[in-house]
């Protein structure tokens, strides 16, 4: 199954995933938020802002994402680590949030 929705971002979703009549089994999971116009990707520390903070916040968690799997806090290119390309990323969208 497939489950695709029109998130907005800051928004709290609760996804129940369960078998079909107590029935159990395995799958995966995986769960991809791309932003958007409204979102603010390089606000680590939402503050309405990319700034200062956020940067300071980027350069305590530069290195690989936690089992190679990109999009960890700071790895905003998705490419699975925070590092320079992040900080370019953040120096682009430097300013308040849209």
């Amino acid at each position: 199954s497939r489950l695709t929705l029109q998130a907005t971002c800051g928004t709290d979703y609760l996804i129940r995933v369960s078998g079909v009549a107590d029935e159990r089994g395995f799958g995966t999971r995986n769960i991809a938020v791309p932003s958007g116009p409204a979102c603010c990707p390089g606000d680590l520390d939402a503050s309405s802002a990319v700034d200062a903070g956020d940067i300071d916040f980027l350069l305590t968690v530069v290195g690989p994402c936690p089992g190679g799997t990109p999009g960890c806090v700071g790895d905003l290119d998705f490419c699975g680590a925070a590092d320079a390309g992040d900080i370019c990323f953040m120096l682009t969208e430097f300013g308040p949030c849209p």
